[in-house]
């Protein structure tokens, strides 16, 4: 048996590598020796994966197609190219395939599904999706709908904010540059499929309903009256903590003389965090002592029509008489 010697196997891989060199034109000579100049740098652009947006299965799932395969519902040269943001990464010229069903009429996209139900068509919103349309002409993956969604939640971050925050951290003048209503429809769709997977089904709407009617009838399945089923009669120390009659600190109070909650035979409930629709609402009735009449004015007024009169520039600070700052609804003094 010929053994092979370990320089033999050197000039072998060798060999193979500049063959595979000069096939890619990767070889800075050509075939005379001579030296062609300087190899630029590999493009990884160039060579990533091609980005498809298209569904999820091959075969129609009405049960009475047995089973149908999916065509193409666009021809070749309609088919959509859009942008696509995964998570960080923007992707440009990105196909959306659309899958049709000849059988029922049944259309599949990468996010939702349209049946003809009676004589309306109905949109199935996919919890499984990979990927959402947030735009005419922009979609995302769920990292980045996902993102939007805890940071609003984590952060307290608005639609405007979070807009503010990605343009400035992630835009530049040669990539995507996302609007505050984008930025809405990622929280949206992020938050139906959410609570929609937690409780086991796939939101069907109205197909084409606007985004304020698709979060209105949304509510309508998925609200439960304004309760949170994950959180209904769930109480822990984490999320809930024990009523306390006062503070722990009193400013201007020396503690070594106070009886704390601890130390006293009381009853300790649970006080439990309730969500409410955003918008809360003061006092109705007026301002002043023992008057129950209604506000002379709902948007920053604090009296009755006829305590308007006789207190509307005065101070509004308890037991003072002093005119009030212009602009203001208290004296230079307060």
């Amino acid at each position: 048996m010929k053994h092979i010697g370990q320089q033999e196997i050197v000039h072998s891989i060798s060999g193979k590598l500049d063959a595979l060199s000069k096939l890619l034109l990767l070889c800075p000579y050509n075939l005379q020796g001579q030296f062609q100049g300087k190899l630029q740098p590999v493009s990884y652009k160039s060579i990533q994966a091609v980005q498809v947006i298209c569904p999820q299965i091959a075969e129609c799932e009405t049960t009475t197609c047995n089973p149908q395969s999916l065509l193409q519902n666009t021809r070749l040269r309609d088919v959509p190219r859009v942008t696509l943001l995964k998570g960080t990464t923007i992707h440009e010229n990105v196909q959306v395939l659309t899958g049709y069903c000849p059988t029922c009429q049944t259309i599949y996209l990468a996010d939702h599904e349209c049946a003809q139900g009676d004589n309306r068509k109905t949109r199935v919103y996919l919890n499984d999706a990979k990927y959402l349309k947030v735009g005419q002409s922009l979609w995302v993956d769920r990292v980045f709908s996902s993102t939007v969604l805890n940071g609003m939640y984590s952060f307290h971050a608005s639609a405007s904010a979070f807009m503010e925050f990605w343009n400035n951290s992630f835009h530049s003048e040669h990539v995507l540059k996302i609007s505050c209503w984008k930025v809405w429809q990622a929280f949206v769709q992020e938050s139906i499929r959410s609570i929609a997977a937690t409780s086991n089904i796939n939101v069907e709407l109205q197909d084409g309903l606007a985004i304020d009617d698709v979060t209105k009838e949304a509510f309508s399945l998925l609200g439960e009256n304004g309760i949170i089923n994950a959180a209904d009669q769930h109480a822990c120390k984490e999320c809930t903590q024990p009523y306390k009659h006062t503070a722990d600190v009193l400013p201007g109070v020396d503690q070594s003389n106070q009886n704390s909650d601890d130390n006293m035979d009381i009853d300790q409930v649970f006080v439990k965090m309730v969500v409410v629709d955003g918008i809360v609402f003061g006092p109705q009735h007026c301002a002043y002592e023992n008057c129950t009449s209604d506000l002379a004015n709902y948007r920053g007024g604090s009296f009755c029509a006829l305590h308007e009169n006789q207190w509307g520039a005065r101070c509004h600070m308890c037991n003072c008489i002093n005119q009030k700052v212009e602009g203001t609804q208290a004296c230079a003094e307060h």
